[in-house]
């Protein structure tokens, strides 16, 4: 039996191409909750005029449970018993048709899996490998596809600091790289990404998501993910695809934003890599650094301007008072 837990903020219009791609898909869900956090009725209104045929269950959640986090914990506890698949998509995604008969045929090819995710597709433009073309650090190379690295990542490659782990794994020093090609492999990893991620049902039986992470939650699906290896293996199968447009509804200030990038990230490089060597926390200190000042690039826009002052006073927090981390 598979679950799908979607949380929702204000963001009726998105909700509703997910839904929509939900009706078409090839495996039907068993059940899709939807826990919204909206202070207002028109995702529930949306939902009534639709007339979805799916097995939709609607959620409005009180001010105290609303948040990413919150909101997850709160429609766990309303899954139905006989869940044995858990899945967490963002309100503004669009699956493929394929989507959950393939991931149900991956937990199915692994029977030690506690989490799989998959990948989006068109927030990266991979293309097929061309020696004569894709040649030069500029570009990131794996199963027969490659992208073009952003200049963060170009910088970070030519100064060493570059991870060759692969992407969903966690590198000694953090900062690890987060995309796969369309290639259709099933790639073994460490954590997932929240916007596409499930679970074995048995998971929820003994850990939540974290309250470190109540509010806004950047990093909570990283977190969860990290501490469910104790209960199986993760992987990304690279042909679980969907689109995920990024809604702007909802989302923090770019200061705030900031901050928790910082923050955040010390913490669950911290949760996965607890014995990092001296070495390891220097460079993970250098990246953070490195990221911060690649903000001045557009020091003449705002949200710039916010998000830098934000990680740097990140980082500076960290010195003082850095967070105590829940294994």
């Amino acid at each position: 039996m598979i679950s799908i837990l979607v949380c929702t903020y204000k963001r009726a219009g998105s909700l509703k191409e997910l839904l929509q791609s939900l009706v078409l898909q090839t495996r039907t869900p068993d059940e899709v909750l939807i826990i919204d956090g909206s202070p207002d009725e028109e995702t529930r209104l949306m939902l009534d005029g639709a007339g979805f045929a799916l097995p939709i269950k609607y959620f409005s959640v009180p001010p105290e449970s609303r948040g990413l986090t919150r909101q997850r914990n709160y429609g766990v506890a309303r899954i139905a018993h006989d869940a044995d698949i858990v899945v967490f998509f963002d309100d503004d995604v669009v699956l493929i048709p394929k989507y959950l008969e393939l991931l149900e045929a991956t937990y199915q090819t692994h029977p030690d899996a506690a989490a799989v995710g998959g990948i989006s597709t068109n927030e990266r433009q991979w293309e097929k490998y061309d020696p004569d073309k894709h040649r030069g650090d500029w570009w990131y190379i794996l199963d027969g596809f490659a992208v073009k690295l952003g200049d963060r990542q170009f910088v970070r490659r030519k100064l060493g600091l570059f991870t060759n782990v692969t992407p969903f794994c966690v590198p000694e020093f953090g900062h690890g790289y987060d995309i796969l090609p369309p290639s259709g492999i099933t790639y073994k990893a460490e954590h997932l990404i929240g916007c596409n991620m499930s679970f074995k049902r048995k998971v929820f039986d003994e850990i939540s998501f974290s309250h470190y992470f109540e509010g806004y939650g950047l990093y909570e699906d990283y977190d969860f993910s990290i501490r469910a290896l104790r209960f199986g293996n993760a992987y990304v199968n690279s042909a679980l695809q969907l689109e995920h447009h990024h809604h702007p509804a909802g989302r923090p200030n770019t200061y705030r934003y900031g901050k928790m990038v910082t923050r955040n990230g010390w913490y669950v490089w911290h949760l996965a890599r607890p014995k990092a060597k001296t070495i390891d926390r220097l460079k993970w200190w250098v990246i953070t650094s490195l990221q911060t000042v690649f903000l001045l690039k557009s020091i003449m826009k705002r949200e710039a301007r916010m998000e830098f002052l934000g990680r740097f006073v990140g980082m500076v927090s960290l010195v003082f008072n850095p967070p105590k981390v829940e294994f």
